[in-house]
């Protein structure tokens, strides 16, 4: 049986691709859900028979007033609607001999259920990793996962980037059936409110309010000029950290040498030696280790301790925010820290001044480092071979 549809350019990367997984992240009104719907009911269900689709949201009365009300317009467009293999007390389609099964997690012993052979996540951000897991591990062919990115979660971590994972991002642009009374609407919002916009207009991640550090990217390798190295102090649980700044006009490049726990003084003397061999460097670092400061220097390295007025947090952030942040791709662990360095908030909600004292090992190395050369910018400086160095 053939149906004429309209199809957007989302339904047709569903259509052409094979990995196990697909991960649709999109804007308001881009079709992601839709799409996957249509590929469901046009494509799958009619190359297949008896097969179990299970099209799942957390709770089920969202569910209800959403996907399943547009597989149910889907079908009767299509003229393939059929009330007799609409079971509405067990919410399930027998589409084709196949069995279409609407569930929302509302209780935990439904993500423990039967086994499928599709799974469908839609708005997957409201799912905890265990949701994920438990259905994921039941599923044998394919899982596609739908979401607006109002803020990274798991699937950004454990499945975009990684293999058999095909990434599909879309907007309103993607939607060529939007009446333009609604796109209008849409593009209003980037005059009224930018974090929306940027979420549910453009696609792209959210920023939580409470960021500290919202506005970075990341870069491939340093550039610029290397204009000072900082370092914080960690041992059993947090991580010592070596933290390079580059600068060039406007944009500041983090560049991370070293995070790694259960570092002594000789093992960072042995890393330092390791990283910059026979180029002295000097390093502005954490004064609440004197001692190792000092251990440090009669090792023969240019180990200073960041001024004490230096160190306060807020003028070190303030000052870091007065420019464009990159970190490298070699700084995973910066990069981390960047998307979750976050300011306290207090019981009514509201944002206060105070950062979270976490996430923070590599930032407060690259906050010393700011603070030393960025805002003293004649320290540390001399000159080999005519060349600048720090």
């Amino acid at each position: 049986m053939q149906v004429r549809i309209k199809a957007t350019p989302v339904f047709r990367r569903i259509a052409s691709s094979k990995a196990r997984f697909i991960v649709l992240q999109g804007g308001t009104r881009s079709s992601k859900t839709y799409s996957t719907l249509q590929w469901i009911i046009l494509v799958y269900c009619q190359q297949h028979q008896n097969k179990v689709v299970t099209i799942a949201r957390k709770t089920f009365p969202t569910l209800r007033m959403t996907a399943m009300r547009d597989f149910i317009e889907i079908l009767v467009r299509s003229n393939l609607y059929n009330v007799s293999f609409h079971d509405r007390t067990n919410h399930t389609y027998n589409l084709n001999g196949n069995l279409i099964e609407f569930v929302g997690l509302d209780q935990p012993q439904k993500k423990r259920g039967a086994k499928r052979d599709l799974l469908f996540m839609n708005e997957a951000n409201e799912f905890s990793f265990e949701d994920y897991f438990q259905l994921n591990t039941r599923t044998s062919e394919r899982v596609i996962l739908d979401f607006n990115p109002s803020e990274k979660f798991w699937a950004h971590e454990k499945l975009i980037g990684q293999p058999n994972v095909d990434f599909i991002k879309s907007t309103y642009l993607d939607n060529p059936f939007l009446e333009a009374a609604l796109v209008a609407e849409i593009e209003r919002m980037k005059h009224i409110d930018p974090d929306y916009w940027r979420v549910y207009g453009l696609g792209e991640l959210g920023i939580p309010r409470e960021a500290v550090y919202p506005y970075w990217d990341t870069c491939s390798e340093p550039r610029g000029t290397r204009i000072g190295i900082g370092m914080d102090f960690g041992f059993a649980n947090d991580p010592t950290t070596i933290i390079e700044l580059w600068q060039d006009g406007d944009d500041l490049i983090l560049h991370e040498r070293l995070y790694r726990t259960g570092l002594t003084a000789s093992d960072i003397h042995n890393e330092i030696k390791s990283i910059y061999d026979n180029e002295r460097v000097t390093i502005v670092a954490d004064n609440a280790r004197p001692e190792v400061i000092e251990d440090l220097r009669r090792r023969g390295l240019s180990v200073i301790a960041v001024a004490g007025q230096n160190k306060h947090i807020a003028p070190g952030i303030d000052l870091l925010r007065r420019f464009r942040l990159h970190v490298t791709q070699a700084s995973p662990n910066t990069k981390r820290e960047l998307e979750s360095y976050r300011y306290k908030t207090d019981n009514m909600g509201n944002i206060t001044n105070d950062p979270v004292d976490a996430h923070n090992h590599a930032l407060d190395a690259v906050r010393y480092a700011a603070m030393h050369f960025v805002a003293r910018p004649n320290v540390g400086k001399y000159v080999i071979g005519g060349v600048r160095r720090f």
